[in-house]
Order: structure tokens, then sequence, then C-alpha cells
């Protein structure tokens, strides 16, 4: 019997008189559907994420955890992505500036700055090997909350056909649209 069968009949249980003998019953059964397991049985990539995870991370002075990345081997071949990473950049700059909201992307990706998210990355930087992550403004006028969001593109292939998500244990990182704070990000100015 599925949760919405069992509320559907525990409710009829409980309008019905005939069934008030049943309420002890019936919430004894919901009780027994949320239960948590005794056991938790993991799978092999469900312990390599926690050993990853017991392996690599720290706790910030602000209380925020940082993993580092899964990598399948270190260190990783993932190309050049600048170029692309710049043109699509462009490509979003076009779009935000047809909409006006161009400034306001601005502001989402200082803020990722800020918070310590990203950082800049200088010219010294940007001549040893590097991996630029693409990242595009997504906005939602409905939203209540965030109308313009950034959206960091993980799946884009490099310089030798590879991609960020390519590179780490898949295991370990179910979306593309993962967050860390291990490796710096070149916003595009």
């Amino acid at each position: 019997m599925d949760g919405l069968s069992l509320l559907l009949w525990t409710h009829n249980n409980l309008t019905n008189p005939e069934g008030a003998n049943n309420l002890h019953d019936s919430l004894q059964i919901l009780w027994e559907l949320e239960k948590m397991p005794d056991e938790i049985h993991l799978s092999p990539d469900d312990e390599l994420a926690l050993s990853h995870f017991d392996d690599t991370h720290t706790r910030r002075k602000d209380g925020r955890y940082v993993v580092k990345l899964p990598w399948k081997q270190h260190p990783p071949e993932l190309g050049a992505s600048r170029n692309m990473a710049a043109r699509r950049f462009g490509q979003n700059k076009r779009l935000l500036q047809h909409k006006s909201q161009l400034e306001k992307f601005r502001e989402v990706l200082e803020e990722y700055t800020t918070l310590d998210h990203s950082e800049r990355v200088s010219a010294a930087q940007l001549s040893a090997p590097n991996y630029s992550l693409p990242v595009h403004g997504v906005s939602k006028e409905a939203s209540t909350t965030t109308k313009l969001r950034a959206v960091f593109d993980g799946s884009v292939h490099t310089s030798t056909s590879t991609s960020l998500i390519i590179v780490c244990s898949l295991g370990l990182i179910s979306t593309p649209s993962f967050q860390t704070s291990s490796f710096a990000l070149d916003v595009m100015p």
C-alpha cells in the first residue's frame, strides 16, 4: 500500500464511525512507514563519497565546509576552456544587455566573490594552466527570491574534449550544477 493509498484509507477510516476502532492500527501503520531503517546499506559510490569527504574536507572559520573535487586522477587533464568560456560569456552578455539585466548579473557575480564562492583571477594566474568554468545568467521573473541567478556549466567540453564533470568521479557528483570552493573561477569582466 503506497503512502497516498494509506492516507486515503486512514482518512476514510477516521471519518467513518465504523473505522473508529482502527485508529490505533492506522496510526501504527503510518508511523512504521515513516520510521528510519535500523541499518543503512551504502552503495560502493556512496562509500567512496563518504570516504572522500572524510579525507578532504575542512571547516572554515565562518562554519562552511570545503571539500576538494573528487578527481578520477590527479592532476586532472582538463585542457583549455577559456576561449569557450569567453565565447559563452559574450553570448550571455548580449542576451542580458537585450533584457536590460547585465548590471544585475554583474551584481550576482560580485556577490559570489564577496561570499568567497569565487575569486578574481589575475593576469599572471591566467598565463599558468587553468580551467575557466563557463557561467551564464538565468532569469525567472516569477521567482519571489532570485529573479536572476548565475549557473555554472561543468559539462562544457575543453580543448581535450573532456569536461569538469567527466574528470570527476561520477558517483560523487550528482548533478552538473554542484558548488565548490576548492578552485578559483575565472569570471570574465
